[in-house]
């Protein structure tokens, strides 16, 4: 399968899939800021196109890692052996309500 790009400058050629395997360099060789330097001395058509590999080669990997899993939070008893009183919700109404309306709003 192949991608297209647009560009205002020139038909920028199709992005393939999978970039071929590069036998000869061992991969204990390459390193970020090399494979950046190269980067920024492609031509813009060049550059354009690996944006678009690089994006589709991280969708992929981003589909494949599954969602870390939610934690719960068990509040089942969060309330037991707490006695809340008419008076002490009385109470907590006056302390809300005290100040309204307030003035300066």
């Amino acid at each position: 399968m192949m991608q297209q790009i647009a560009s205002s400058e020139s038909s920028i050629k199709a992005v393939p899939d999978r970039l071929p395997e590069s036998p000869t360099i061992p991969e204990a060789e390459v390193s970020f800021e090399s494979v950046l330097s190269m980067a920024i001395r492609l031509p813009p058509a060049d550059k354009a196109r690996l944006l678009v590999y690089l994006a589709s080669a991280v969708q992929h990997a981003l589909a494949l890692v599954p969602p870390p899993p939610t934690e719960r939070v068990q509040i089942l008893g969060l309330w037991q052996g707490l006695s809340i009183t008419e008076d002490d919700i009385a109470e907590a109404r006056r302390e809300m309500w005290g100040n309204f309306p307030r003035e300066d709003i």
